[in-house]
């Protein structure tokens, strides 16, 4: 008998086993399906967020490469209107010269010459020497001593006019050594005779130190480098001063140098290797020449900077973003294993418990036939509702309680539970399957409803087939239900910080914010608070609270973002703003972000984006731009910032309310450098510098335009009085001794004064005639200042 039932039961396992192992085979390749789509899921996002990792770099490089190909040329094109001017001045005074040994005015030769030229050029800072050379290609006058009779007859400056002499070209020679020693260029007018023939040449020699301070003032990096060329491709200046190169011919095959020539334009911007230096740079070159000076050969400036320099910090945010893009991967990589290994146990849990549950049913079913699992009994035709003591335990009901009988027993079920239940229990019914299952919810004696799984069988029909009896189980699942109410806010919670995870990773995933509009409470991440030197939390706080720390000055430009983000009047902000840190200074933050969710009618639910610290851009781009406007020994604006000035002043003037402008310079400023050193020279313009701006008002500008060549632009003025009465001071504040090397120096200044005239608008027209009345100041003796517009006793004050 034992035996008989031994073997019973291990076929009925065998049965129970078969039946279960294909559904368990299904849930199986459905899981392995769903594991196989959330890779292919994870790969895709980890691939998009490295195409837009990818994207903004290259954005970014491009945008780095811009601004700085427009910074080099602004500071090539600051070396062209220097250079210019001075070749400019250079001319003018080449070809009064000229006229004036054509007109006989002045001879040739002697020492009255000599001393005119040789004022000349100390008159100009740009200008080493002036000198005369005579048909036979000798130096007749010079402004140093040391070179007269010098045979320059084979000299590219004499050669070059006496081929092809033209009065209207101005010459400019390639470079040479020179008799006194650095490498020099002149430029020259060629003088005719009364038939027009070629009768000699006037020329000027360039000074390289002035233009080595020239090319100097424009480099804002230790790793730029400037030079000067001629049109041919001989270096001629080059700063910082590398003698190595001067000299060198820049004109070789596959140079920057040809490159720019043959692309027929003035100013260009080229990335590569140098052929001169062997590294990489980014260069800006400018062929300097006027249409008013008809120059037969140009002089090209480059400025350049290393590309390495130049994209450090590029390189330095694409390797914190690919670190950052690695960990994510890594981080998704792993959580999602890790998840779907847990899931894996899980579901092999429950299916273990889902198959035990089957076998346990389809053993009381076959075998016992109401086994305690809550087990009821329903005889349709007279409406008797039969429950064992597991069922009426389930339900609340003692043994001794009588259970509700005919329709009673289905007002048990939840009303918004039995249309469910009839639709499972119709197929059967109508012979259908089997039996029918169903989970639904019943009223406790108590009167408050569980859940349970419903399993019936209809067990009798009559002749036609209607069912007379039903027999069935109930399985309470309120517990289950329970956790699974809990387990799906748990998901949607993990949703939510999903959400906010791709949000951040969308934001670049620096400071992550998010802001529920509805609420009107602002979430933001741990590093937000560490921006703002605070610690290291996440933090949700009001709007207002919010508001607070963002500078006055910047929140009508974050209000009116906001509000057309809200609108849909922009996809994305994007905005700039200054926020308050622990201590009380200020941060400049970049904010992107977008709206993220809005409900039917379109209304924004949600804005969330992140914060990128741009501080460090911020105060380098400040200090740029002072390097770009003032000059580095004396702080005074620059030649740029000044012709600025000076047009905003021209402009604001009135008939009553006038401009003047003051050129000076400082008189045997060469000889102080000469004897004293050029340490010395550069602290006396320091100390002329600090001198000038103490000896005028506030609402007046004091700059250096190049050397020792200063201007003052005075406004406000009543008349000419005004100007000249400021003039005398100046000149007698700056003739107060100075302390040089340790010795007591008096040394003089000369100023140049001219007035706006009523209705002027040309700054460089006032600018020549200031210069013009300090030649004037300087051929009357120095240690003064001329105005042409006033009196020419009051014009000069007295030598001290």
């Amino acid at each position: 008998m034992n035996a008989v039932l031994a073997r019973g039961c291990h076929a009925l396992t065998l049965t129970v086993d078969s039946r279960l192992s294909p559904r368990m085979d299904r849930t199986k390749a459905t899981h392995s399906r769903r594991f196989r789509v959330e890779w292919v899921v994870v790969t895709i996002l980890l691939l998009l967020m490295g195409v837009a990792i990818g994207a903004a770099l290259l954005g970014e490089r491009k945008a780095v490469t811009a601004r700085e190909s427009d910074r080099l040329q602004v500071q090539a094109r600051v070396i062209d209107d220097n250079v210019i001017r001075q070749i400019q001045g250079v001319n003018n005074a080449l070809a009064g010269i000229r006229n004036a040994l054509e007109r006989s005015e002045i001879a040739a030769t002697g020492v009255s010459t000599a001393a005119r030229l040789k004022l000349l050029a100390d008159a100009m800072p740009g200008v080493r020497t002036v000198v005369i050379v005579d048909i036979r290609g000798v130096v007749v006058a010079s402004s140093r001593p040391e070179l007269l009779g010098l045979d320059a007859s084979g000299r590219d400056y004499v050669m070059t006019p006496r081929k092809q002499p033209d009065r209207e070209v101005l010459y400019v020679s390639v470079p040479f050594r020179s008799q006194l020693g650095p490498l020099v260029i002149s430029i020259g007018r060629v003088l005719t005779n009364a038939h027009g023939d070629f009768a000699g040449v006037v020329l000027a020699t360039l000074n390289p130190e002035y233009f080595e301070v020239a090319l100097q003032s424009v480099l804002y990096a230790p790793d730029m480098r400037a030079s000067l060329a001629h049109g041919d491709g001989q270096i001629f200046v080059t700063a910082p001063v590398n003698a190595r190169v001067l000299g060198v011919n820049l004109a070789q095959p596959g140079s920057m140098f040809l490159w720019h020539q043959h692309s027929g334009q003035t100013a260009t911007v080229k990335t590569g290797q140098v052929v001169v230096a062997g590294d990489d740079r980014m260069v800006a070159l400018r062929t300097l020449n006027r249409a008013d000076l008809n120059m037969d050969k140009p002089m090209v400036a480059s400025v350049g900077r290393e590309q390495s320099a130049i994209y450090l910090s590029w390189r330095n945010q694409a390797l914190s973003l690919g670190l950052l893009y690695a960990c994510i991967a890594l981080t998704s990589i792993v959580g999602l294993h890790l998840g779907q290994q847990r899931r894996k146990k899980i579901h092999r849990l429950e299916a273990d418990a889902a198959g035990e549950r089957q076998r346990s049913a389809d053993r009381l079913e076959l075998a016992l036939r109401g086994a305690d699992l809550g087990l009821w009994d329903l005889h349709i035709a007279t409406g008797n509702f039969v429950a064992d003591p597991r069922e009426r335990a389930m339900l609340g009901f003692s043994p001794d309680d009588a259970l509700p009988q005919a329709d009673a027993w289905r007002n048990l079920i939840h009303p918004d539970d039995r249309a469910r239940v009839d639709a499972a229990a119709q197929p059967h019914a109508s012979g259908q399957g089997e039996a029918y299952e169903c989970e639904h919810r019943m009223l406790h004696k108590d009167g408050h409803y569980i859940w349970v799984a419903s399993r019936g069988r209809i067990v009798e029909r009559d002749a036609n087939g209607r069912p007379l009896r039903i027999v069935g189980t109930h399985l309470d699942i309120t517990e289950r239900k329970r956790i699974g109410a809990e387990l799906a806010q748990t998901a949607a919670l993990l949703q939510h910080s999903q959400e906010r995870l791709n949000l951040a990773l969308e934001g670049s995933g620096l400071a992550l914010f998010d802001w529920d509009i509805q609420t009107g409470l602002v979430y933001n991440s741990a590093q937000a608070s560490a921006m703002r030197d605070e610690s290291a939390v996440e933090t949700t706080t009001s709007t207002a609270q919010c508001g607070s720390l963002v500078h006055p000055e910047d929140l009508d430009a974050l209000r009116s973002i906001l509000t057309s983000a809200l609108k849909s009047e922009v996809p994305v902000i994007q905005v700039e703003l200054r926020i308050r840190r622990r201590r009380g200074d200020w941060l400049w933050v970049y904010v992107r972000g977008r709206v993220v969710e809005r409900d039917a009618s379109g209304r924004a639910l949600r804005l969330a984006g992140t914060y990128a610290n741009i501080n460090a851009a911020k105060l380098a781009e400040d200090r740029l731009r002072h390097r770009a406007e003032f000059d580095l020994l004396t702080d005074l604006p620059n030649r740029a910032l000044f012709i600025e000035r000076l047009r905003q002043a021209m402009a604001r003037a009135t008939i009553r309310h006038t401009v003047a402008l003051l050129f000076l310079d400082i008189d045997h400023f060469k000889t102080v450098n000469d004897t004293l050193g050029h340490e010395a020279g550069d602290q006396l313009l320091k100390v002329f510098a600090a001198r000038m701006r103490d000896g005028v008002r506030n609402s007046d500008t004091v700059a250096r335009l190049a050397g020792d060549e200063f201007t003052v632009i005075l406004e406000g003025l009543r008349g000419v009085e005004d100007a000249c009465t400021l003039a005398g001071q100046l000149v007698e504040l700056l003739r107060a001794p100075i302390d040089l090397g340790g010795k007591l120096f008096v040394i003089t200044a000369s100023v140049g004064v001219a007035m706006q005239r009523d209705g002027e608008t040309d700054d460089a027209e006032l600018l020549r005639r200031a210069d013009l009345a300090l030649y004037e100041a300087k051929r009357r003796g120095r240690d003064r200042f001329f105005c042409e517009e006033a009196d020419e006793t009051a014009g000069l004050a007295a030598p001290g």
